[in-house]
């Protein structure tokens, strides 16, 4: 079962994490860079037809793929809980002479001014969470009338999750990067989103994640 969330846990496991990152999450943290944030760039693109407008990414970890739409003309901002995962998203805005805001904060007390974002997005974020609803009403709380809602998460019956389930059964979960998490089924993700009042909600694979990752987004209309 999973661990009840806290905020003192969260933040003390994701600076733990991005301080003491063990091989694996290094490894995992290059492939993102190199390719699936290129791919989740190209799906956000793709969902919201849109080449400018203010965006804030929730839970930005190192804010690869933010950073390279702030470069492009986005107005980016990032939030997250740790103070060392934002010190690594400056870090990537640099060095692409990018500019963005950085807030330190928490998903569900995040003090910003509500129906303020043309898109509002992150992935791999809600997994980890057991207040799935919350997190992604709290999220869809700061999208703007005709603004859109994206939630990348990784999808049950992936590559990945097999081989978390290999870990599991060989009792190596300690070579796990952070903690127990969920891989979402297509209606698990869409049950959720409209549980959390998000706007006639859609879900499908990622196109080029090969099967790793399922979007959820939605366009709020009032």
């Amino acid at each position: 079962m999973k661990e009840k969330w806290s905020k003192e846990k969260a933040v003390d496991k994701w600076d733990r994490y991005y301080d003491e990152k063990n091989w694996f999450a290094r490894m995992a943290d290059l492939v993102i860079e190199l390719y699936f944030s290129k791919v989740f760039e190209n799906d956000l693109k793709r969902i919201t037809n849109a080449r400018k407008g203010k965006i804030i990414e929730i839970g930005c970890g190192g804010g690869v793929m933010s950073s390279r739409l702030a470069k492009q003309g986005y107005q980016v901002s990032v939030l997250d809980i740790s103070r060392n995962a934002l010190d690594v998203t400056r870090k990537n805005f640099g060095k692409i002479g990018a500019e963005g805001k950085f807030i330190r904060a928490d998903l569900f007390d995040m003090k910003l001014k509500k129906e303020r974002y043309d898109i509002v997005w992150n992935q791999g974020v809600i997994e980890h969470f057991d207040d799935i609803n919350g997190a992604i009403k709290s999220m869809d709380g700061l999208v703007k009338k005709q603004g859109y809602l994206v939630i990348f998460v990784p999808a049950y019956n992936s590559p990945l999750h097999f081989f978390y389930r290999i870990l599991s059964f060989l009792r190596l979960k300690s070579l796990w990067p952070v903690d127990d998490q969920i891989f979402f089924r297509k209606n698990q993700l869409l049950g959720a989103m409209k549980s959390a009042g998000a706007f006639n909600p859609k879900v499908r694979r990622v196109k080029g994640s090969l099967f790793f990752s399922l979007v959820g987004y939605s366009r709020k209309q009032i």
